[in-house]
C-alpha cells in the first residue's frame, strides 16, 4: 500500500541561477552546537570560513534557532551564545575587513 519514491539529489554551486533567475547561495559553514556536544564548533567553523575565503567565496553560516533558545535548558543557550560570540570575535580578529550581512544584502551584493 505504500508508494516508494526516488528523489534525485541536485547539487548547486554558489551564484548558480535557476530557470526563474533566482540565485543559489550555498551554506558552507556549519555552526550547530546543539547537535553535537564535546565538539569544538568554533575551530571547526573557523576552518570552514577560512576555506571559503581562500576560494574567494562568502562564508554563509548555517545555524538554527534551536542553538539559541532556552525553553528546555538555559545553560545550553548560554554556552552556545558564548561560542557564537567567540566565533564572531575570532573572525573579526583574523579578517578585520570582514563584512557581516543578511541573506538579502548578500544577494544584492552578488547580483550587482
Amino acid at each position: 500500500p505504500f508508494k516508494t519514491y526516488q528523489y534525485k539529489t541536485r547539487r548547486h554551486f554558489m551564484s548558480q541561477k535557476n530557470i526563474y533567475g533566482q540565485t543559489y547561495f550555498v551554506r558552507n559553514v556549519f555552526f550547530e552546537p546543539s547537535t553535537k556536544f564535546n565538539f569544538n564548533w568554533v575551530d571547526s567553523s573557523l576552518k570552514q570560513i577560512s576555506q571559503a575565503f581562500n576560494l574567494g567565496l562568502p562564508a554563509i553560516v548555517s545555524s538554527h534557532r534551536l542553538n539559541y533558545i532556552s525553553r528546555l535548558k538555559t545553560s545550553n543557550r548560554d554556552n552556545n551564545l558564548q561560542m557564537l560570540n567567540s566565533l564572531l570575535s575570532e573572525v573579526k580578529r583574523l579578517y578585520p575587513e570582514v563584512i557581516f550581512m543578511t541573506s538579502d544584502q548578500l544577494g544584492d551584493y552578488m547580483t550587482n
